[in-house]
């Protein structure tokens, strides 16, 4: 995913990228080394902006762990969620 980001803005000085990110903790979360705990889940909101104009966005949403989970390649596409799905999941509003 972050190969596709950077090649968006690497073509054009009028491009940015603005993300948010952020993981899901159930109850029970699992808790490692000195107290960090682990989300089952991490979410991504990014928007493609162009000479100031919105002109893309992608929202996924990745489990921790299983098939096809932290495998090099592009593997993301894989978890594309909708908008509504990041917002039923974690209680914000997003863009």
């Amino acid at each position: 995913m972050e190969k596709f980001v950077r090649e968006f803005v690497t073509y054009s000085n009028t491009r940015q990228v603005f993300q948010m990110a952020g993981g899901i903790y159930n109850p029970g979360y699992l808790i490692i080394g000195n107290g960090i705990k682990v989300p089952v889940k991490t979410w991504k909101v990014i928007l493609f902006i162009d000479s100031g104009k919105v002109v893309d966005k992608i929202y996924v949403m990745m489990p921790q762990s299983g098939p096809g989970v932290h495998q090099n390649g592009d593997t993301w596409r894989e978890f594309v969620v909708t908008k509504r799905n990041i917002e039923n999941e974690t209680g914000l509003k997003v863009y």
